[in-house]
């Protein structure tokens, strides 16, 4: 696919650019290519060598006598930092080490008794997560709001021009639970609406395909047919990209956000962005089937642990039912003198 290869490209340059500037780390090229060969994303290539680079700087010791003492000392440097970025960090250092050792380029590989970061998340970031989804009644809110338009003027007057690329954009978020890279990458070539599919690459390379609900359907065909006319117009026929910008190009990952952004912004305490949109899509399945397996599977998860962190709100039906087990357990005995009995008058 057209659009995966951009990124590849992108991603590749980026890598090699940084291996370039590190001359005095001449075994980088091939730790990339163990990584390349190893298939893992282009992407990930690129920050594994970025937290590799870091480690070798900050470490400043050569190679054959770094201990699993450096790497503690480095790591903790940083944990104040979240477990997510932590185990990133974990998981590029470990597989440098093996790497470092299948190329005898060590004897010792230093991260064999290491211990991978456990995810944690802080209180704070519970009650975000919580809070970071829609509801049915918030989601036919947003709907309304793409319909309507928000704000006056010259505004409405945008939104009116690109309503059925919005309502097309954010309904496959929603619908499909793809992730917003994924969506930015799309082709028109993607799309099968005879069969209602989307077939997108995602995460590691691995090719997904999502079926669509008929209204998304609908709303895409649509978009279609404005999309041929606005490409005409500017003389860009050519442009392969399914959603395209107001200067007929494929659409930034910053414009994703502000468009999902600008029609979730009457939801009263809620800051909505488009991966909390992919929460909502897990949230809503899991409440409607409670089969997180699945969930697990529709939204391509490797670790069933990651979809748990995706279900926001039903928690709480859980945690009153617990409340409501104990208070009946309590309500059940003789009584003496109701402490439980409001006495106030």
């Amino acid at each position: 696919m057209a659009n995966k290869e951009r990124d590849n490209e992108k991603y590749n340059e980026l890598t090699e650019k940084l291996c370039k500037s590190y001359p005095e780390y001449p075994f980088l090229k091939g730790f990339v290519c163990s990584l390349i060969s190893a298939q893992n994303s282009r992407r990930t290539i690129y920050y594994y060598t970025v937290h590799v680079i870091d480690f070798l700087k900050k470490v400043n010791k050569p190679i054959n006598e770094i201990t699993l003492d450096d790497y503690n000392i480095y790591i903790v440097q940083f944990e104040k930092r979240s477990s997510s970025y932590l185990i990133v960090k974990y998981s590029a250092i470990n597989k440098f080490s093996k790497y470092l050792l299948a190329t005898d380029r060590i004897t010792k590989d230093f991260m064999a008794f290491a211990l991978r970061p456990k995810y944690t998340e802080k209180q704070e970031q519970v009650q975000k997560r919580e809070k970071g989804y829609l509801t049915p009644s918030e989601i036919q809110i947003v709907i309304t709001n793409i319909e309507n338009g928000i704000k006056n003027g010259k505004s409405i007057w945008f939104q009116d021009e690109y309503r059925t690329r919005d309502m097309a954009l954010v309904l496959m978020l929603l619908t499909t639970g793809m992730r917003t890279i994924a969506l930015q990458n799309l082709d028109v070539d993607d799309l099968n609406l005879d069969e209602g599919i989307v077939v997108v690459t995602d995460k590691e390379n691995k090719v997904n395909i999502h079926q669509m609900p008929d209204q998304t359907i609908t709303v895409l065909k649509k978009w279609l047919i404005k999309r041929e006319a606005l490409l005409k117009e500017a003389g860009k026929e050519d442009e392969t990209a399914l959603f395209i910008s107001n200067r007929k190009n494929r659409i930034s990952y910053e414009t994703i956000k502000q468009v999902v952004k600008k029609y979730c912004s009457t939801i009263t305490g809620k800051e909505i962005t488009p991966h909390k949109l992919r929460a909502t899509y897990g949230t809503m399945l899991y409440n409607k089937t409670h089969d997180i397996e699945f969930v697990r599977k529709q939204m391509n998860h490797s670790n069933i642990a990651t979809t748990q962190r995706y279900i926001r709100g039903n928690g709480k039906d859980d945690r009153q039912k617990a409340a409501n087990i104990m208070g009946d357990i309590i309500n059940n005995r003789r009584e003496v003198e109701n402490l439980f009995e409001d006495t106030d008058e």
